[in-house]
C-alpha cells in the first residue's frame, strides 16, 4: 500500500468536541449556562454531568440519529425542520 496518501476511514462519525459527542457537550453547556444565569454554578456542573450521562445512556446502542427520528415522529412539524422528510402525519404517499 502506498503510504504517501492518507484516506479517511471514519467519515460518517458524528461531530466531536475533544472526547465527547457534540450533542452531549450541548446538553452540558445548556445546563451550565442555566446555572450561571440563576447563580447555582456548582449545582449546574453536577446537574450537567448527570444530564449528559443520562442522555448518553438513552442513546446508547441505538441508531446515531435515533433522537432526530423520535422528534420527527412525536413533535409538531413547526418545531423541527427536516428538509428531505415528509410530515409524520402523512400516511399514504401514492394514489
Amino acid at each position: 500500500m502506498d503510504e504517501r496518501y492518507w484516506m479517511p476511514t471514519r467519515i460518517d462519525d458524528p461531530p466531536m468536541f475533544l472526547l465527547w459527542d457534540m450533542d452531549l457537550v450541548i446538553v452540558f453547556v445548556l445546563s451550565l449556562s442555566m446555572g450561571i444565569a440563576t447563580g447555582f454554578f456548582t449545582l449546574s456542573i453536577v446537574l450537567g454531568f448527570l444530564l449528559a450521562w443520562a442522555f448518553s445512556r438513552s442513546k446508547g446502542g441505538k441508531h446515531p440519529h435515533f433522537l432526530k427520528h423520535l422528534a420527527w415522529w412525536y413533535l409538531p412539524i413547526d418545531l423541527i425542520v427536516l428538509r428531505r422528510s415528509p410530515p409524520s402525519g402523512v400516511r399514504a404517499f401514492l394514489g
